[in-house]
């Protein structure tokens, strides 16, 4: 019986390619990963650092409800914060004046603000439209980091800080204006108490409604003007007039 020849086995010098593959194969996903973690929303990050700076003060539900962290914030963009020229006053404005400038170089994101200054107190207003959705007193994450610019040099004064809620003339739907005022002036406050911002004893509330415009118009322009929140301190000596506007 004829014996059947054993043939050697060949080296196969391509067993290389298999390792070859499988790292390109890790190396294409870990460039994937990387191009999918460059391409970040920069809204939400946006909202997810409200959030935290939101947890950071607030204990609980908020002060205007739970804070969903995902739903739409509007991007209203960098706007200038405008100034108005400080009246010299007493010697007990001086602290006041000092702030007024710094107001003034601050950069406000997303909110409006400006600064006024009398002999007989001290007014720092921010737009509404900024802190609050239209015809609600919940107030906006975005609208945090400037109450607490503003409200931490106000404390420095060691005065009264009296937050005041301001309307337009129109009626929002569900409450009157004087509801309004005063549920906007009053979510402001509690989160400046939250935060530990201003003791609780140096804070107070007023509405006013649409009672103290600062523009008489009936356009939008006009009405967006008159709503407002004012962080108020009083310097002594007579309550200034009501703002008249236009």
């Amino acid at each position: 019986m004829a014996k059947h020849e054993v043939h050697e086995e060949h080296e196969n010098h391509e067993r290389w390619l298999v390792s070859f593959a499988d790292f390109m194969t890790l190396l294409f996903a870990l460039f994937v990963v990387l191009y999918a973690m460059s391409a970040v929303d920069q809204k939400k990050v946006r909202q997810v650092e409200n959030a935290v700076r939101w947890a950071m003060h607030i204990e609980g539900t908020g002060n205007g409800g739970e804070l969903q962290i995902f739903n739409d914030i509007p991007d209203i963009g960098s706007r200038t914060v405008q100034i108005l020229p400080p009246i010299p006053g007493s010697l007990s404005s001086s602290k006041a004046q000092a702030l007024v400038r710094r107001v003034g170089r601050h950069s406000g994101g997303a909110v409006h603000l400006t600064a006024e200054l009398t002999e007989r107190r001290l007014v720092v207003r921010m737009s509404a439209s900024d802190a609050f959705e239209p015809g609600s007193a919940r107030l906006l994450p975005s609208a945090l980091p400037s109450i607490d610019f503003v409200v931490s040099e106000l404390a420095q004064l060691n005065e009264t800080v009296r937050v005041e809620g301001h309307t337009d003339s129109l009626r929002p739907r569900g409450m009157d204006n004087w509801e309004l005022s005063v549920l906007r002036a009053a979510a402001v406050a509690r989160y400046v108490e939250a935060a530990r911002l201003v003791p609780h004893e140096r804070l107070a509330v007023a509405g006013y409604a649409d009672t103290k415009p600062l523009s008489r118009g009936d356009d939008e322009a006009a009405r967006a003007r008159n709503r407002r929140i004012d962080f108020v301190i009083e310097l002594g000596g007579e309550p200034d007039p009501p703002p008249s506007g236009p």
